[in-house]
């Protein structure tokens, strides 16, 4: 708490009275100021003749006012004195008692009142009548007890309670833990309080009389001295007898020129009247000032208190201390320690204040924010620490620019305010002359005195940049007697180019200081000289050039960052051949340059500052040099060996060779008269170390000598490279294009024709003509060719007599050109053909049947001869058909021919008188082939297996048979096989037809209706195929099987063997008879038994599909799965569709079985007696004609067991289910769950029987079939599976203390003081399927409980029931509803109950299911009422005058988590409350300030009287 100021004291020693009534302004409203007594006078006398009613009344009021202020301060003062003379009488009594008791005496304690002590000195009614307390009210009189020191202490009885302490113990108990201090503000303590707080000490005292409590130095008790200090036995250590609030006294805040004070509060705990002298403490800061008594002659009565005030005279800002010391009557001594400080500035600077690096002769501004964190307003002057080592350096400008220099440092500002929520911002510039590291000591000193040490850190550096490294190169020295410019610390060399050719290298540097500087590169001229060491061999002669245009660095210019690698390009581009060298300096310059001078020096400053800041890091030496380019050609002189015909384009291939550094452009030019010369490509470009093949095409157009030069220019080179080429160019001539002409093989008597090609090669004109030859004839015989032309002729030859051609023809050209010649050559003869096999015999033959023959033919010359067959000649001709396959051709010169010929018999026997002709082109007679022939008939046979009977051969006839297997299943195509063969060469058509069950083909069409989505199908699919199967590709008959023969018909060829397989088709069992008829050309028909035997169930489940195997069975039972069901519920039904794809109607007759486990039984025995299943009627009794066409006929059966009767649990809804022919029908199955399961549910397995059985027309056809039913055929069988469960849902509550609703009775408040209808609170738990089926239920709960919401929506069509499916989880949601009706416990049945200000609510969930049971969740809801706490039960103002206000505190609290709307109402207009009405938060921690309010009670005394 702050110090309040009392004032500034007066310089001149003038009127002090301000400065103590603000010392003693708290007591200004406790008592009247005294009145006046002249002043009182002349009012009476005045009013007497006053005419103001008023007036008069006031003056005689303040008349009777003062003269009972004057009867009471004499009672006061006689009431003191009484005390005073009774204390002196017992104290004097009591020390002549001790002083006449001995040694031994002293070693025990008389815990006893003494005789003729305090008490008998004192009038108690007087004491009563002021209300005051007695000794009597705290000590009861009892007989003295001895107690000796070893054994253990017993309350005396001044310790035990008193009758008006016992009244006030409730009020002890609320007001337990309060600290009562007087401070600098009035505070008010009633009676109660001073006296539950004395007897408290004096229990403290006295139960441990051998260890001072060390509570007790804290609250500035002291002991007091005993009269025996020297004894054998230990004494009783004595009681305190005052204490002192508080224990100690600080000030704080303080400031120099200013009086601080507060008042130390010493109370009497002892049971007489005792004085107090108070020991001025040491330092002179501090004084005491005269005590304030509220008795005479400084004396303190028991339980009544005394205050000195302490006033506190800073002269500095130094933290002090103290010690005041007050000594009782009996020689105790209390302490209290007085202290004065300032607290601490708190400062966010960090103690180290880093500036970092900056480069030497630079400067760096660095700015660090300064906040308050103690959010005051704080001066602060900031100074050197010079217990540091560091320079002060304080001139006028500084001073005058609110700075301090500190080299290398100056701070700004030096004086400054940090203000609350605002920033003052401390610049440091720094500036080092050296490369160290700088530091600096600072001190911030608040106005309060308080400081705070900071160091500031610099480093000053030099530019630390290193060459990283250099790719495509690397960094050397100067070689001895080189020239080089020798303050270079490093030579880049670039490699030798030539002219206009580029190179580059990649420089990189690397920033390793924490500064970012500002680069530039600067190209010098080098002063170059001899590198040592000098010899005069090594000395370089050759001439240096300097260009800086040939050397570019990309970037020249810019910024290095911190820390950074950055790459230079370094580009070198010659333009001309020589060596070049060039100076590269690199040069920095820091980003952070600034100056600090102002005014008129600014601008010298500047430039001082910059020149400074540039550094020359280092310095680098460029060389190249460039050479000229080096090109090779070819040849470069090319002579054409021969000649060069007038006008044709010669080519030759040449090479270019480039030996330069890199790559070089030519061009060739072209010469285009006289001579046409040119190279191709004519231009291009070369790499280094290529080369280019290159083609020269020359043309000469004048005979003669051909010498040129050709030029090529190379791109930036001046002088270019020639080729010199040398020929000799020729004149025209004519060429004969054939190398020999060739007539070929020449019929004598006709004429050959062939055609010369003749070419002009030249570019001239030239005349020809052809040489004379005998037996040749050229058209044309001469003419004339263009340049490059040609010209055809054509050469006839006409032989006259049969020889052997070989000559010369020739070609001739005009004004003595060169002849050309060829070759002639021809063959000429006649026709001559013979047959090389005269005579054909054919053995085997039949009738009807071709037979091919081959004849060969042969040409004895090399001419191609003609040929013609003609017609068969002789007796046997007309019997026989004959035709030749080529009757006409020509035969190649010196070849053989065969000719097919293809011969018919039409007759049976030998046919020997036959010859065919043959007709030569160019012979006179013809030349003739003879034939013989014997001709055989037709002859047929059928073989079964081993078996084979021949058509025409009756010992053969009645051994065949077409017997199929027993195992014949239904639906499937049973095939057997029998083989027709021909055993002549003759073709017979033959056919094999079934007599009654034939089976004609058709397309195949379903058994059942497809499925009617594509989703259907895919499920029908997946379960087996479905209702997806379909029958053969055939119609069967309507009896129910049918015989397929393919093929049926058709033709035997010559020896072949025919199988033929006859299918059998069944859609129904039975045994079936047939004949096969077998029909083979004009034979006389054979006709086969056919006998089959057909086994299988034609019914299944469309569920399932058809599928069946030779077992008789399906390959796997379908099973129909009820599913999961609660017990209890309601039969389950599920409908099943039986397909009958047969033609005949089936009747099923349906037994129902459960199955057991652990069946010991293995077979049933079943006794028939007459029919096994008759027709039963609506109400399942056999029918009167049923009756009468039961045969009295006992059967028994035997089949496997498999399970037992299931009765009612599973059941079929018909017991015959009629299922027409090619059709469908539904069979309904029933599941009734039992009434109780176990916990973990049941599982109960059956199987459904449904027994087959026919109409009696349709169980024999006579001739055709004969059938079973019953028991002797196998039944159509469904396996059932379904499980049992009990209903149970698995709940799962969001909290793990349940349903809990916690509410409080404050939330139905609005900050207004309304009060809101209701207020809900929700709470969720969470609902689980975990089990197989869906479970339907409703949800009762209790109110005000209400439902609130079910996510997902789980809802059902009946209001109030909801459907959980499998594996599924829904929300249920719960609210509370609180009213101001449930406060008052109006919730019917629910449970209510109320426990440490909270009522409970008991409610429950109840789930019941569709199955009679129900589970049950509590619920349960907590309101916290709400507590509302005042700290004073009653409040006493005193004495108040007339017209004068005074005002108590009262502090109201809420205890609990309920918020509290609370009013004031009171009768008396003489009180008043502020505020009247509020709202108080719950009591959530101790420094929730909402949760107490502080209420100021004012009484205003208008009348004189008790209120």
């Amino acid at each position: 708490m702050e110090t309040p100021a009392i004032g500034s004291i007066s310089s001149d020693g003038g009127d002090i009275s301000t400065v103590i009534e603000a010392a003693f302004k708290q007591y200004k409203t406790l008592l009247p100021p005294p009145p006046d007594s002249l002043l009182l006078e002349n009012m009476m006398v005045t009013a007497k003749g006053s005419l103001d009613a008023f007036h008069r009344y006031y003056v005689s009021c303040l008349s009777e006012a003062q003269d009972e202020h004057g009867s009471r301060l004499a009672e006061a003062a006689m009431l003191e004195a009484h005390v005073l003379q009774a204390n002196a009488r017992a104290t004097a009594a009591r020390e002549k008692t001790l002083n006449a008791s001995s040694d031994v005496e002293a070693s025990l304690q008389y815990l006893q009142k003494p005789e003729g002590g305090y008490t008998s000195g004192l009038n108690g009614s007087l004491f009563r009548k002021h209300d005051l307390i007695l000794v009597e009210d705290f000590c009861s009189e009892l007989e003295p007890v001895l107690v000796r020191l070893t054994e253990k202490a017993v309350d005396p009885s001044y310790m035990h309670g008193t009758v008006a302490w016992d009244k006030r113990q409730q009020c002890k108990e609320r007001d337990r833990g309060r600290k009562m201090s007087i401070s600098s503000d009035v505070t008010f303590m009633s009676e109660c309080d001073l006296r539950n707080e004395r007897r408290e000490l004096l229990k403290t005292k006295i139960r441990k009389p051998k260890a001072k409590p060390c509570h007790m130095k804290s609250l500035g008790v002291s002991s007091m001295h005993s009269p025996t200090t020297e004894s054998k036995l230990q004494p009783k250590e004595p009681m305190p007898e005052f204490v002192s609030a508080p224990s100690s006294i600080l000030f704080h805040d303080f400031e120099v020129g200013k009086i601080y004070q507060q008042t130390i509060e010493l109370k009497n705990v002892s049971n007489t009247m005792r004085q107090c002298r108070v020991i001025q403490p040491i330092s002179s800061l501090f004084t005491v000032s005269a005590g304030q008594f509220q008795g005479e002659a400084g004396y303190v009565a028991p339980g009544m208190n005394c205050y000195y005030p302490v006033t506190f005279r800073p002269q500095s800002l130094d933290d002090c201390s103290d010690v005041i010391r007050f000594r009782s009557q009996s020689g105790a001594v209390i302490g209290v320690t007085v202290e004065a400080m300032i607290p601490p500035v708190k400062l966010d600077l960090p103690p180290i204040l880093e500036c970092g690096q900056c480069l030497v002769g630079t400067s760096k501004q660095v700015i660090f924010p300064i906040n308050s964190i103690d959010g005051r307003q704080r001066s602060f002057t900031v100074s050197a620490n010079t217990a540091r080592s560091c320079i002060l350096l304080i001139s006028e400008e500084s001073e005058a620019n609110n700075c301090l220099v500190l080299p290398p440092f100056s701070i700004r500002p030096k004086h400054f305010t940090v203000e609350c929520g605002k920033r003052v911002d401390l610049e440091i510039h720094f500036e080092p002359q050296n490369r160290e590291t700088a530091e600096c000591g600072i001190i911030l000193t608040c106005e309060k005195g308080k400081s705070q040490s900071f160091c500031v850190t610099g480093e000053g550096c030099i530019p630390n940049i290193s060459i990283l490294s250099l790719h495509h190169g690397q960094l050397s020295s100067a070689m001895s007697g080189e020239l080089a410019d020798l303050s270079a610390d490093h030579i880049i060399r670039f490699p030798e180019l030539n002219p206009h050719m580029n190179a580059h290298q990649v420089l990189s540097l690397r920033n390793s200081s924490a500064i970012e500087y500002s680069f530039k590169w600067m190209l010098l001229e080098p002063n170059l000289q001899p590198a040592p060491p000098i010899s005069i061999c090594s000395t370089e002669t050759t001439e240096h050039e300097f260009d800086s245009s040939l050397f570019v660095v990309d970037p020249s210019q810019g910024r290095l960052a911190a820390y950074d690698i950055k790459d230079f390009l370094l580009s070198f581009t010659p333009k001309r051949v020589g060596k070049f060298d060039a100076l590269l300096t690199f040069e920095l310059q820091c980003a952070d340059v600034s100056a600090r001078s102002t005014g008129k020096e600014a601008s010298c400053s500047d430039a001082q500052q910059s020149a400074a800041a540039t550094f020359s890091i280092f310095t680098l030496e460029l060389k190249g040099s460039c050479q000229q380019r080096q090109l090779m050609l070819k040849p470069s002189l090319l002579t054409v060996a021969g000649r060069i015909s007038m006008g044709c384009t010669f080519k030759q291939k040449l090479q270019l060779v480039n030996m330069s550094l890199g790559a070089v452009e030519f061009c060739f030019e072209t010469v285009n008269s006289p001579h046409i010369i040119e190279v191709v490509p004519a231009s291009g470009s070369l790499g280094k170390d290529m080369e280019v093949d290159l083609t020269l095409s020359i043309t000469g157009t004048i005979p003669g000598r051909l010498e040129v030069g050709l030029r090529c220019d190379i791109t930036g080179e001046a002088e270019p490279i020639w080729l010199l080429v040398q020929a000799e160019i020729k004149g025209a001539e004519v060429i004969i294009e054939e190398p020999c002409l060739d007539f070929g093989l020449v019929r004598l008597g006709s004429e050959v024709t062939r055609t010369l090609t003749l070419r002009n090669p030249s570019s001239l004109r030239t005349c020809w003509t052809m040489q004379e030859e005998c037996g040749f004839l050229f058209s044309p015989s001469s003419g004339e060719l263009p340049p490059l032309g040609t010209a055809l002729v054509s050469v006839v030859y006409t032989p006259t007599h049969c020889l052997t051609l070989d000559t010369v023809l020739g070609v001739d050209t005009v004004h003595g050109g060169s002849s050309s010649f060829l070759s002639a050559r021809a063959e000429v003869q006649e026709p001559s053909v013979c047959i090389l096999s005269c005579q054909l015999r054919v053995c085997d033959s039949y009738v009807g049947v071709p037979g091919s023959y081959t004849l060969s033919l042969y040409n004895q010359t090399l001419l191609p001869t003609e040929f013609e067959w003609g017609c068969l000649e002789g007796k046997d001709s007309e019997f026989v058909k004959a035709t030749v396959e080529a009757s006409r051709g020509i035969l190649a010169p010196r070849g053989t021919l065969e000719v097919v010929v293809t011969l018919t018999p039409l007759t049976v026997g030998e046919l020997s008188d036959l010859s065919l002709p043959c007709y030569i082109d160019g012979a006179t007679e013809p030349i003739y082939a003879s034939i013989f022939c014997k001709v055989h008939g037709l002859k047929a046979c059928v073989t079964i297996e081993d078996r084979t009977e021949t058509f025409a051969d009756p010992a053969t006839r009645g051994q065949l048979r077409l017997d199929f297997d027993d195992s014949v299943v239904f639906a499937e195509a049973t095939p057997t096989s029998l083989c027709l063969v021909n055993e002549s060469a003759m073709v017979a058509t033959f056919s094999v037809s079934v007599e009654r069950l034939a089976v004609r083909k058709s397309a195949p069409a379903p058994l059942t209706q497809q499925p009617k989505s594509a989703s259907c199908s895919s499920l029908l699919q997946r379960k087996g195929g479905g209702a997806s199967l379909q029958l053969p590709a055939a119609v069967v008959p309507s009896v129910g099987c049918g015989f397929l023969v393919q093929p049926s018909r058709g033709e035997l060829q010559a020896f072949e063997k025919i199988p033929v397989a006859v299918t059998m088709h069944a859609t129904m069992w039975g045994l079936y008879t047939d004949v096969l008829i077998v029909q083979i050309g004009d034979l006389e028909p054979m006709r086969i038994p056919i006998t089959a035997r057909v086994t299988g169930n034609p019914l299944f489940f469309q569920m399932m599909g058809p599928t069946f195997n030779k077992n008789l069975t399906f390959n796997r039972t379908p099973t129909l799965h009820f599913g999961s069901h609660c017990c209890g519920r309601p039969a389950v039904h599920r409908s099943v569709r039986v397909t009958n794809p047969s033609p005949v109607d089936i009747r099923l007759d349906w037994q129902t079985f459960k199955v057991i486990k652990d069946d010991p039984q293995l077979i049933d025995l079943i006794v028939v007696v007459g029919e096994a299943f008759p027709l039963l009627d609506g109400s399942s009794v056999v029918s009167q004609e049923a009756q009468d066409a039961r045969a009295d006929l006992i059967q028994v059966h035997m089949r496997q067991h498999e399970g037992f009767a299931s009765g009612s649990l599973f059941s079929v809804g018909s017991q015959q289910t009629m299922v027409p022919a090619l059709s469908k029908a539904n069979v309904t199955f029933q599941f009734v769950p039992p009434l109780t399961c176990d916990t973990d549910g049941d599982t109960f397995n059956g199987y459904a029987l449904g027994y087959m059985s026919l109409a009696p027309q349709v169980k024999n056809v006579v001739g055709v079939v004969t059938r079973d039913d019953g028991y002797q055929v196998s039944a159509l069988r469904m396996d059932l599976s379904a499980a049992v469960k009990p209903a149970l849902l698995q709940l799962e509550t969001a909290d793990e203390e349940g349903m809990l609703y916690q509410l409080t009775a404050g939330s139905l408040l609005q900050q207004d003081g309304t009060v809101l209808n209701s207020v809900e609170a929700t709470s969720s738990f969470l609902l689980k399927n975990n089990g197989q089926m869906s479970l339907k239920f409703g949800m009762l709960i209790d109110g005000p409980f209400v439902l609130s919401n079910v996510l997902p929506s789980v809802g059902c069509r009946e209001e109030g029931t909801y459907c959980l499916k499998p594996h599924c989880a829904a929300q249920v949601k719960i609210g509370f509803s609180l009213t101001a009706e449930t406060l008052k416990g109006n919730t019917g049945d629910l449970q209510v109950t109320l426990f440490e200000n909270q009522l409970h609510y008991h409610g429950q969930v109840k789930i019941k299911h569709d199955n009679e049971t129900q589970q049950v969740l509590p619920l349960q809801a907590i309101v916290s009422l709400p507590t509302l706490r005042v700290s004073h039960e009653v409040l006493d103002f005193g004495t108040v005058v007339v017209g004068h206000t005074r005002e108590l505190q009262v502090n109201v609290s809420t205890q609990g988590v309920s918020a509290v709307y609370w009013s004031v109402t009171h009768s008396d207009d003489v009180f008043e409350v502020t505020p009247c009405k509020g709202r108080l938060e719950p009591y959530t921690c101790h420094s929730c300030k909402n949760s107490r309010s502080a209420l100021v009670v004012s009484f205003t005394a208008k009348k004189r009287g008790k209120f």
